[in-house]
Order: structure tokens, then C-alpha cells, then sequence
């Protein structure tokens, strides 16, 4: 991606759910945020949580750099970078 934005100049909006961090968030995301709240040159990708950990994604659905998980493969901000 460049200056311009990426393919034809939109930019990428990711999306990390809140709740459990499921498919289930799509239509808030759809109908909401896309309509409402991301300007016309993005483009929305709401990203789905992996379960690492049944347990642990009780109550860490995103692990991150602050936040760790040890069954986690990567970080949050990595599988919003990749």
C-alpha cells in the first residue's frame, strides 16, 4: 500500500469483534459500521478470533503484545498487519 491508499486508492478498516470475536459480529459490522461509520475510500474486513484455548478465550478473546495467551500463534496486531 502506498500514499494513495491500496488497490485504487481505498484503505483497509480491519475490524476486531467484541464479545467472543465470532463470525456472529457480521451484521452489526455490515449493516452498521460499514454504513455509518467508515468513510466511502475503505474498505471493511472484520476479522474472526481464533479459539487457541477454550478456557482462555473466556475471557481473552484478543491476546496481544500486552496481553498474552501462551497457546496463542500470534499476536492480535500481527493478524491485523498479515
Amino acid at each position: 500500500m502506498d500514499e494513495a491508499g491500496g488497490a485504487e486508492g481505498i484503505w483497509p478498516a480491519p475490524h476486531l469483534p467484541g464479545g467472543p470475536g465470532s463470525a456472529e459480529f457480521l451484521p452489526f459490522c455490515a449493516n452498521v459500521i460499514t454504513k455509518y461509520a467508515v468513510p466511502k475510500d475503505m474498505v471493511v474486513a472484520e476479522l474472526v478470533a481464533p479459539v487457541w484455548d477454550k478456557q482462555e478465550a473466556l475471557g481473552l478473546v484478543w491476546p496481544s503484545r500486552v496481553f498474552r495467551s501462551a497457546s496463542a500463534k500470534f499476536t492480535s496486531e500481527e493478524f491485523v498487519t498479515q
